[in-house]
């Protein structure tokens, strides 16, 4: 259900103290505790999946955000009372949780947290029923806590699976932040506008966010070519090197959220994706505010990136297609899609027409980078285009790391930059944003 808005935005980020992550220039999740360096899936080869349809194609693939996200799943629950035992598969309820309809969704907006894993390991989402062998949603560590947004389709009843495709034990979470239409319904939700990334926050060359204060960004639309009917922002947040643990959340400045947003432990950089609702001041239309509020044991520095807008439909908008299942489309451990990048090489891939069509503006896809030799980070954007200033990963050296990146594309094709060492990549497309069909 769309919610009238005025017009704008406010978003804000709580960080709470507790053992957690980290990495340089972006971010995102919830919880307590961590270590970072993590594990992807074992190179195998993936068949193409088919694209989920649906019936009304002006409501199928616009998009609904949760304005107080909701927690759907937490191992640690005494409903549940224990982690994920290796191989093991939990279903989750997404359809009609909270304030989720129970109907008419093709695809949901979750924000997965491991926490206290016992051994080095990653976790798969998809809808329930599929398998999720040969690909990833999250990677940790061995005592981590870490969290990664994914967008997941649902089975017909509104079902997703998380497997734990480790050999160890680890606590999972799941959060929803929002949810796209099938287009068997006549509610029609918001449309997506990518912005490739605009970097909005860069404490660094000012102050940290104190402990206990709360930070507020202006953003102005216009700098940023967005619509007065924006009601949710895209972003990327990173905690650069933080001196203590702490975690995030990320809100609208009205409904405090329940949930977190990013993770982070003591002395790395973190980095996390987002889809935060966003809130009009009355007195001034055409600035909206991101508010970070720190809850931690010391200041931190933070960088924001808007990546993209949901707003209503008008010329340029793009609607989301799931994948029923996610494709490996780029794996530079054995080749696929292009080969391991070294100091500040830039690679370009062609990305299969299974997972981006004729009319495909932008590809969504997690991606992992894979025991780079030093600490990095790593950038994903069209083809063509100019590098952006922001980044989707910040891996230390010798950790696995994934995080989302929707990878807006020209004719297919993408970049992937590497900043610093060697690093193999490895990239799992999820689903793509295309126009509205015609009329």
């Amino acid at each position: 259900m769309r919610r009238s808005l005025l017009l704008g935005v406010v978003t804000a980020l709580a960080v709470l103290a507790a053992p957690l992550l980290t990495a340089p220039a972006d971010a995102a999740p919830t919880l307590p505790s961590a270590q970072s360096a993590l594990t992807a899936a074992p190179a195998t080869a993936a068949s193409a999946p088919a694209m989920v349809t649906a019936a009304d194609p002006w409501v199928v693939g616009t998009f609904e955000p949760m304005y107080r996200p909701d927690r759907l799943f937490d191992s640690r629950w005494a409903s549940f009372g224990r982690p994920l035992r290796a191989g093991e598969t939990v279903n989750v309820k997404v359809a009609g949780r909270g304030e989720v309809p129970a109907r008419g969704l093709g695809a949901a907006v979750l924000n997965l947290t491991v926490t206290q894993p016992s051994r080095s390991g990653n976790i798969a989402a998809v809808a329930r029923g599929r398998s999720a062998s040969g690909t990833s949603s999250l990677n940790f560590v061995a005592g981590d806590t870490r969290a990664n947004l994914v967008t997941v389709p649902l089975d017909s009843e509104g079902w997703v699976s998380v497997r734990n495709n480790g050999t160890g034990t680890v606590h999972v979470i799941v959060d929803v932040q929002g949810y796209y239409y099938d287009g068997s319904g006549t509610v029609s939700g918001y449309d997506f506008f990518p912005l490739g990334s605009q970097r909005v926050l860069d404490t660094r060359g000012s102050a940290p966010v104190s402990p206990e204060a709360t930070k507020t960004v202006p953003v102005r639309l216009s700098n940023l070519s967005l619509s007065n009917s924006t009601a949710a922002l895209a972003v990327t947040v990173t905690v650069v090197s933080p001196s203590s643990s702490g975690y995030l959340s990320v809100w609208d400045g009205i409904n405090y959220p329940k949930t977190s947003y990013l993770n982070y432990r003591k002395g790395q950089t973190t980095t996390n994706a987002g889809v935060v609702p966003v809130f009009t001041p009355v007195d001034d239309l055409y600035t909206r505010y991101i508010d970070i509020s720190v809850f931690g044991a010391a200041a931190v520095d933070v960088i924001v990136d808007v990546n993209g807008a949901y707003s209503a439909a008008e010329p340029g908008g793009l609607i989301y297609r799931p994948a029923s299942s996610p494709q490996r489309i780029v794996d530079t451990r054995i080749g696929r899609g292009t080969t391991t990048l070294g100091t500040a090489d830039t690679n370009w891939v062609q990305a299969p027409s299974t997972a981006a069509p004729a009319g495909t503006r932008a590809v969504v896809a997690n991606v992992a980078a894979v025991a780079p030799t030093a600490s990095t980070f790593l950038s994903l954007w069209s083809y063509g285009a100019g590098r952006p200033k922001g980044s989707n990963l910040n891996p230390a050296a010798g950790q696995t790391v994934a995080g989302f990146a929707v990878m807006p594309v020209s004719q297919g094709r993408f970049n992937i930059y590497n900043h610093a060492g060697r690093t193999d990549v490895v990239v799992d497309a999820v689903g793509r944003f295309e126009p509205h069909p015609a009329r």
